[in-house]
């Protein structure tokens, strides 16, 4: 193994006698193959001393990369201070340069006086250029779907599960993501395929089952189960609210509310700007359409007190599925809360209301 090194002063030398001076002292690397990598990260140690002589300050190490073969170069980083110890470096490639064949690295030591009165003594070892695919690894990548692999590498970037059912569709793109059906028919056009549709012959968007039994509430005689046919039962979604008081007689909604004074409760109002129906199985949480919607948020908290509330951190920012995957995991005794937000043209809608009726806030926004 060799390691690049500046010249050292001999025994019984001042430190600054065989430093760099009076110029540039580089090095430039071999060319690195990254065309096929997806996305690579270029990693090295550097040793850096700017200390010793007579003035300190001596000078600094600057890191470039060029994916042209050096004919042009961008800068990683430039290092002043006094380290004095082999110091791991790593950066993302794809973000700046194009991950061609002909990837090198260049160490530049610039001394920042002529005379030889202050010390730069500069190191370069173990230069690589590795597979970087791994989004815990490469947060210079983005990870939109949130599945752990950044997108340069992902063959489904916007679909966590990369085509769960199989049949060949990401599942962005794929009208029953969980269940294969290659031929994506749709014969109500809800934009459900028939595959997985609770109503394969009534439009049902939301694929609401409030009883349970495989039929949607679209299409099922009795919404509840409770044994009384729809046309008969003065409360369909047995919420204890009488279906013409009730702001949304087929979606439980013990709490009434209204925040756009249109007459449609929230919990079944696809107009206000507000996400409903959300749901969480397993890992995955899905939710209902809403008009006007271009992408999706979501967010997740600590469960425990309100106070909490504010602190939800935005975990996926973008998404054009109405679902999506958390593999995170709450601490013992504790729980996470989820909210979703969509976003239109106007810039991202509410949170909704607390139970109090204030309206939910977070400190930091997806957008």
């Amino acid at each position: 193994m060799v390691a690049f090194i500046t010249g050292q002063q001999a025994p019984g030398q001042a430190s600054e006698a065989n430093d760099v001076d009076g110029g540039e002292t580089t090095l430039v690397s071999p060319a690195l193959p990254a065309a096929g990598l997806g996305a690579a990260q270029v990693r090295y140690h550097r040793w850096v001393a700017v200390r010793g002589g007579l003035l300190s300050g001596g000078g600094s190490l600057a890191a470039e990369i060029s994916g042209d073969d050096g004919a042009t170069w961008t800068p990683l980083e430039q290092v002043a201070d006094h380290e004095n110890a082999w110091t791991p470096a790593a950066f993302d490639v794809g973000s700046r340069v194009p991950l061609s064949d002909a990837v090198r690295v260049r160490f530049v030591a610039t001394p920042n006086s002529p005379y030889n009165f202050r010390v730069l003594e500069c190191g370069v070892d173990d230069v690589d250029l590795v597979p970087a695919c791994l989004a815990r690894f490469n947060p210079a990548q983005p990870d939109a779907d949130g599945d752990g692999r950044v997108d340069p590498c992902d063959g489904c970037p916007a679909d966590p599960l990369d085509d769960g059912d199989g049949d060949g569709l990401c599942g962005d793109a794929d009208n029953a993501p969980l269940v294969a059906n290659p031929d994506q028919a749709d014969g109500d056009a809800d934009g459900v395929g028939d595959a997985a549709d609770l109503c394969p012959g009534t439009a049902d968007p939301a694929q609401r089952d409030l009883d349970g039994d495989g039929t949607g509430d679209a299409c099922d005689g009795d919404l509840d189960g409770d044994g009384v046919a729809d046309a008969a039962d003065p409360d369909r979604d047995d919420d204890g609210i009488a279906d013409g008081d009730d702001a949304c007689p087929t979606v439980p909604d013990t709490l009434q509310r209204d925040d756009d004074l249109d007459g449609v409760g929230d919990a079944c109002d696809t107009d206000d700007g507000l996400v409903a129906g959300l749901r969480l199985t397993g890992h995955r949480l899905s939710w209902e359409p809403e008009d006007g919607a271009t992408s999706w948020n979501v967010y997740r908290g600590d469960l425990g007190a309100p106070e909490l509330l504010p602190l939800a951190r935005c975990v996926r920012t973008g998404l054009t599925t109405r679902w999506s995957v958390d593999s995170a995991l709450p601490v013992p005794g504790d729980g996470f809360f989820y909210l979703v937000t969509l976003s239109d043209g106007a810039g991202e809608g509410g949170l909704g209301s607390r139970s109090d009726g204030t309206p939910r806030a977070v400190d930091t926004p997806c957008q």
